[in-house]
């Protein structure tokens, strides 16, 4: 899951899935990744090519 909030991250370890938190969106510009790392996602990234080598990283994308 890729999630952008605390809530998002909480939700999704809840449902027993890992979560990726995305500090790089327009919407957040002020986002802090501690607090996504603080919820308990599995990686935090800035930007989409790092998201996507996370996700390379993890043989989850081509």
């Amino acid at each position: 899951m890729i999630e952008d909030s605390p809530s998002g991250v909480v939700a999704a370890n809840r449902a027993g899935m890992r979560s990726v938190g995305f500090v790089g969106g327009r919407h957040r510009q002020n986002a802090d990744p501690a607090l996504l790392q603080d919820a308990g996602a599995c990686h935090v990234v800035a930007s989409g090519d790092a998201l996507l080598s996370c996700l390379r990283n993890r043989g989850l994308a081509g």
